[in-house]
């Protein structure tokens, strides 16, 4: 906690970790609740939290194409890897 992520003149400061929202288990077409994904990435990462409570260190505009700086140490991983199809 502590870092900052950029994305053009706009700087947040990661100050907590978060949960992840149950809401990526709807089914976009459906709207049922059955995507199975909190418990694989919990599984793969040995902890239940994939995110960060912001906070605005530095406000600016957001422009398309804008260039986005991140901490060090983040992953992404395909389904797959999560054991997922």
């Amino acid at each position: 906690m502590g870092q900052t992520i950029s994305c053009g003149d706009v700087v947040h400061r990661v100050e907590e970790p978060i949960l992840r929202c149950s809401a990526i288990q709807v089914d976009p077409q459906s709207g049922e609740t059955d995507m199975a994904l909190l418990r694989p990435l919990a599984r793969r990462f040995d902890e239940p939290f994939f995110g960060g409570l912001r906070e605005c260190a530095s406000r600016g505009r957001l422009k398309a194409g804008a260039s986005l700086t991140a901490p060090v140490g983040g992953t992404l991983t395909d389904r797959a890897s999560l054991g997922l199809r």
